[in-house]
């Protein structure tokens, strides 16, 4: 009678328990009574609060179902998990294709419409506002180029990720490894790639070269706040906050103590 009404009823003659098919075979969950020990109170087996009438509709009885359905049907069909990941991936490409597409027709029937020429015509004081998070990026970019140190330095850092690009894709900010990458460059028989080496070389060992790698610690608390602010869920409040509390930090670490610090670390 209990197979009839729980089919997926499994009972073991050596330990005289009652599992579950579905649970110990299609499913990870970590109720031992159905997978591994077994259930033999049959006093409270059946019931409406029966131990085997809560499990056939418990989360744990329902996923290993479902997961047993698609393993036959994967059966059925002789397809892998390979061919239905290559499947998925797919689906991905041409709904990004579907998305892709629609983006682009209404830019192009912004451009035909001439809706930014019109709305220029009606307000021709109207200017384009950047989101914050841009707008921070703007700033730190002209600090940067109006700044001549921070310039070069970036020149340089430029020249030095150019020159070795292969090598510095997976590379961490280490600048004693590159240095020793190109003092080895330097002394090797490719001639044109030694002078080029030798010319970088003399950028990044300047002393302001050095002392520039603070940039590293200043892009890291701008790069904290730039995320916030492209958060859907921020706030004004928030967004104020944290626009305050960047520049305390930015404050404090001007102060010789904060210094010294970044000066180990460099």
């Amino acid at each position: 009678k209990w197979y009839e009404q729980y089919p997926l009823l499994e009972y073991s003659i050596k330990l005289n328990v009652v599992l579950c098919f579905a649970c110990r075979f299609f499913t990870n969950c970590s109720e031992p009574t159905f997978t591994s020990v077994g259930f033999k109170d049959w006093k409270h087996a059946t019931g409406q609060k029966g131990i085997l009438t809560t499990h056939s509709i418990g989360n744990y009885y329902t996923q290993a179902m479902a997961a047993w359905k698609d393993y036959e049907k994967r059966v059925a069909t002789a397809e892998s998990i390979g061919c239905q990941l290559d499947r998925m991936g797919s689906k991905v490409i041409s709904d990004n294709r579907k998305y892709v597409k629609a983006v682009m027709e209404c830019i192009l029937h912004c451009v035909l419409q001439g809706i930014a020429l019109h709305m220029k015509e009606r307000s021709p004081q109207a200017v384009y506002i950047h989101c914050c998070a841009h707008r921070l990026n703007l700033v730190l970019v002209d600090v940067a180029k109006r700044n001549r140190a921070a310039s070069d330095f970036f020149s340089h850092l430029q020249a030095l990720y150019v020159f070795l690009l292969p090598k510095a894709m997976n590379c961490s900010f280490q600048i004693r490894m590159l240095l020793k990458t190109l003092e080895d460059v330097s002394n090797g028989n490719d001639r044109d790639r030694a002078i080029e080496a030798v010319g970088i070389l003399n950028g990044v060992n300047l002393f302001d070269f050095t002392v520039s790698l603070v940039f590293k610690k200043i892009f890291s608390v701008s790069a904290n706040l730039s995320n916030v602010l492209q958060s859907k869920s921020i706030d004004i409040i928030a967004a104020s906050c944290l626009t305050q509390s960047t520049i305390d930090t930015f404050n404090g670490l001007r102060s010789d103590e904060y210094w010294g610090l970044i000066w180990e670390e460099i």
